[in-house]
C-alpha cells in the first residue's frame, strides 16, 4: 500500500519540501497555464541541483 499526501499551494505563494528517495513529486498547475516555476537541488549538496538548459544541452531533450 503507497501512501498519498496532497498539497494545494494559493498562486504566488512559494512552497518547499525534501521528496525522499524513492518517492515522486507531481506538480500539477490548477489555473491551466501548463506552467510552473520549478527549482530543485540536492537536499545534502545544494550545489547539485537541476538544470533545464543542461538536460536540453546534454540530452537533447527536456525529459529526465
Amino acid at each position: 500500500m503507497s501512501a498519498f499526501s496532497e498539497i494545494i499551494v494559493e498562486p504566488k505563494m512559494p512552497w518547499s519540501g525534501i521528496v525522499e528517495q524513492g518517492k515522486t513529486l507531481t506538480i500539477t498547475d490548477l489555473e491551466g497555464q501548463q506552467a510552473v516555476d520549478f527549482l530543485c537541488s540536492d537536499a545534502a549538496t545544494l550545489t547539485d541541483r537541476f538544470s533545464a538548459t543542461n538536460t536540453v544541452k546534454v540530452q537533447g531533450n527536456i525529459y529526465i
